[in-house]
Protein backbone atom coordinates (compact mmCIF):
# COMPACT_ATOMS: atom_id res chain seq x y z
CA UNK A 1 0.00 0.00 0.00
CA UNK A 2 1.03 3.88 -0.73
CA UNK A 3 0.28 6.89 1.01
CA UNK A 4 -1.34 9.51 -1.15
CA UNK A 5 -0.17 13.31 -0.73
CA UNK A 6 -3.03 14.05 1.62
CA UNK A 7 -1.77 10.95 4.18
CA UNK A 8 -4.42 8.30 3.15
CA UNK A 9 -3.91 4.77 2.31
CA UNK A 10 -4.23 3.58 -1.04
CA UNK A 11 -3.72 0.72 -2.72
CA UNK A 12 -4.78 -2.48 -3.62
CA UNK A 13 -6.44 -5.66 -1.91
CA UNK A 14 -5.23 -8.86 -0.30
CA UNK A 15 -3.03 -10.02 -3.75
CA UNK A 16 -1.32 -6.12 -4.34
CA UNK A 17 -3.67 -5.83 -7.37
CA UNK A 18 -5.15 -2.02 -7.22
CA UNK A 19 -8.82 -1.53 -6.41
CA UNK A 20 -11.28 -0.21 -9.45
CA UNK A 21 -12.80 3.26 -8.21
CA UNK A 22 -15.78 4.94 -9.34
CA UNK A 23 -13.98 7.92 -9.91
CA UNK A 24 -11.67 6.97 -12.36
CA UNK A 25 -11.35 9.71 -14.88
CA UNK A 26 -11.10 9.26 -18.63
CA UNK A 27 -7.55 9.05 -18.51
CA UNK A 28 -7.86 6.11 -16.35
CA UNK A 29 -10.20 4.13 -18.22
CA UNK A 30 -9.59 0.23 -19.65
CA UNK A 31 -7.64 0.25 -22.47
CA UNK A 32 -9.83 -2.54 -23.49
CA UNK A 33 -12.96 -0.66 -23.97
CA UNK A 34 -14.19 -0.20 -27.44
CA UNK A 35 -16.59 2.12 -28.73
CA UNK A 36 -19.99 0.56 -30.07
CA UNK A 37 -20.16 1.76 -33.53
CA UNK A 38 -16.72 2.72 -35.27
CA UNK A 39 -17.17 6.00 -37.54
CA UNK A 40 -16.92 3.95 -41.04
CA UNK A 41 -20.72 2.34 -39.76
CA UNK A 42 -21.72 5.58 -38.98
CA UNK A 43 -20.80 6.56 -42.15
CA UNK A 44 -22.21 3.52 -43.97
CA UNK A 45 -25.53 3.53 -42.81
CA UNK A 46 -25.77 7.56 -43.44
CA UNK A 47 -24.95 6.85 -47.10
CA UNK A 48 -26.90 4.26 -47.34
CA UNK A 49 -29.61 4.05 -45.57
CA UNK A 50 -31.43 7.65 -47.01
CA UNK A 51 -34.48 5.51 -47.95
CA UNK A 52 -34.74 4.48 -44.46
CA UNK A 53 -35.34 8.07 -43.22
CA UNK A 54 -39.12 8.15 -43.00
CA UNK A 55 -39.74 11.43 -45.10
CA UNK A 56 -41.33 9.71 -48.02
CA UNK A 57 -44.57 8.31 -48.47
CA UNK A 58 -45.46 5.62 -45.31
CA UNK A 59 -42.39 6.90 -43.32
CA UNK A 60 -43.03 7.27 -39.43
CA UNK A 61 -42.20 10.91 -40.11
CA UNK A 62 -44.59 11.40 -43.01
CA UNK A 63 -47.81 13.47 -43.13
CA UNK A 64 -50.65 11.43 -42.49
CA UNK A 65 -53.17 10.75 -45.55
CA UNK A 66 -55.94 12.41 -44.21
CA UNK A 67 -54.77 15.09 -42.08
CA UNK A 68 -55.94 18.59 -43.16
CA UNK A 69 -54.34 21.32 -44.67
CA UNK A 70 -53.75 24.23 -42.94
CA UNK A 71 -55.99 27.20 -44.16
CA UNK A 72 -55.61 30.91 -44.24
CA UNK A 73 -58.36 32.94 -42.48
CA UNK A 74 -59.03 35.67 -40.63
CA UNK A 75 -58.11 35.99 -37.10
CA UNK A 76 -60.46 36.32 -33.97
CA UNK A 77 -60.98 39.35 -32.05
CA UNK A 78 -60.27 37.29 -29.21
CA UNK A 79 -57.13 36.20 -30.69
CA UNK A 80 -56.05 39.43 -31.41
CA UNK A 81 -56.71 40.92 -27.97
CA UNK A 82 -54.62 38.30 -26.32
CA UNK A 83 -51.83 38.82 -28.72
CA UNK A 84 -52.06 42.69 -28.23
CA UNK A 85 -52.08 42.13 -24.34
CA UNK A 86 -48.75 39.87 -24.39
CA UNK A 87 -47.19 42.45 -26.06
CA UNK A 88 -47.95 44.76 -23.71
CA UNK A 89 -47.45 43.20 -21.23
CA UNK A 90 -43.92 42.09 -22.75
CA UNK A 91 -42.30 46.01 -23.07
CA UNK A 92 -43.54 46.75 -19.59
CA UNK A 93 -41.43 44.10 -18.77
CA UNK A 94 -38.68 45.30 -20.33
CA UNK A 95 -38.85 49.11 -19.33
CA UNK A 96 -39.20 48.07 -15.81
CA UNK A 97 -36.00 45.87 -16.66
CA UNK A 98 -34.05 48.90 -18.19
CA UNK A 99 -35.72 51.29 -15.44
CA UNK A 100 -34.27 48.69 -12.96
CA UNK A 101 -30.58 49.08 -14.61
CA UNK A 102 -30.19 52.76 -14.38
CA UNK A 103 -31.26 52.75 -11.37
CA UNK A 104 -34.51 54.72 -11.85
Amino acid sequence: MSEDPAGEQSGGGEDGEFAATSDAGPEESDEDEEWEFSLADIEERAAGNDDDRGDGEGGPRAPEPNSASVVRGSPSAENAAFVLLGALVMVGVLVRLVAAGFGI
